[in-house]
């Protein structure tokens, strides 16, 4: 799944009528949540492994970035 490109079923969005244009952004919120099911013990692992590492002291800070839209919504 490509996060950084413009997704082409989104390319007409403003376009449509709301209601399908709901749909299609919320098939798209699907799909995501679908890859990130399919990698839930990894994040379990990760997150296991950084709560050993810091051992009940310290702190992880971290910053992202990004949207939950259709790219094409710029």
């Amino acid at each position: 799944m490509s996060t950084e490109a413009a997704d082409p079923r989104h390319a007409d969005l403003e376009r449509r009528p709301l209601g399908e244009a709901v749909a299609a952004m919320w098939t798209g919120q699907r799909a995501a949540v679908a890859c990130v099911e399919s990698q839930l013990g990894a994040i379990a692992a990760a997150a296991s492994a950084a709560a050993e590492r810091l051992g009940g002291a310290g702190r992880i800070i971290y910053a992202g970035a990004g949207t939950s839209g259709p790219p094409a919504m710029q």
